[in-house]
């Protein structure tokens, strides 16, 4: 987490919580959630909001991430306990930049 998450509650938090969990593999195939769009909802040099659609389950969701640039590289800031939004339903990526495979 500490390369890939912003220094904060959020991370902190998570990196307490990751503790409690054993992994002992791969998750099975085909379960584990694919990224396949992103639209930036608002943007500064310091700061960016985007949604994130990902496929699960054959599902789509697209949930709000924020990310912070540290000087050398963006990171993800995870939101503090209490704070987290639900992921929303979506029908297709309309309007969002797709990611391939």
């Amino acid at each position: 987490a500490n390369k890939l998450a912003a220094p904060g509650t959020g991370r902190d938090t998570y990196a307490v919580n990751r503790a409690l969990v054993s992994v002992t593999g791969p998750a099975p195939a085909g379960t584990a959630p694919i990224a396949r769009g992103y639209i930036f909802t608002s943007y500064t040099p310091a700061r960016a909001t985007l949604k994130l659609a990902v496929e699960q389950d054959h599902k789509l969701t697209a949930a709000q991430q924020t990310v912070v640039w540290t000087g050398a590289d963006w990171r993800v800031l995870l939101p503090e306990p209490g704070t987290e939004t639900d992921a929303q339903p979506l029908t297709n990526l309309d309007g969002f930049v797709a990611l391939h495979e």
